[in-house]
């Protein structure tokens, strides 16, 4: 298992939510990058239905989902829904820790297409704007 402070002591803000409402609620406060997410939760919202309503209301946040049942409907499921990834329980470091870095790298390349589209758009108006034609 792996732990609140683990994560935490990795350079990773870490909050916790009670259920789905909670952590649908805490999307709208703040930005998050990565939600981790269990396919069973308390509540009338499953991993499933939270992941549909951050896909829907946070197109940016990946969501990792995790279950001791590795039914394969479940994951087919989840995934689609739109989960980045699905992993097995007893999660181990190494299958999260290549989910978080592989959310990362893409974040990264997400944003340096932004700068650069930004960029050749500032590019473009300036060489316009010197056309003397």
């Amino acid at each position: 298992m792996i732990s609140y402070l683990e994560m935490t002591s990795k350079s990773y803000l870490v909050e916790t939510a009670k259920d789905g409402p909670e952590a649908l609620h805490r999307l709208e406060d703040q930005p998050f990058d990565v939600v981790l997410c269990d396919l069973r939760l308390r509540g009338e919202m499953d991993g499933g239905d939270v992941t549909r309503a951050i896909v829907e209301r946070h197109p940016g946040v990946r969501v990792v989902v995790f279950s001791g049942v590795d039914t394969g409907t479940s994951k087919e499921q989840v995934l689609e829904a739109g989960a980045f990834f699905f992993l097995s329980k007893p999660i181990k470091r190494a299958e999260l820790r290549h989910a978080i870095e592989t959310i990362n790298s893409l974040r990264r390349t997400e944003r340096l297409h932004e700068w650069f589209a930004a960029l050749t758009r500032i590019s473009f108006e300036l060489q316009t704007s010197f056309d003397f034609d």
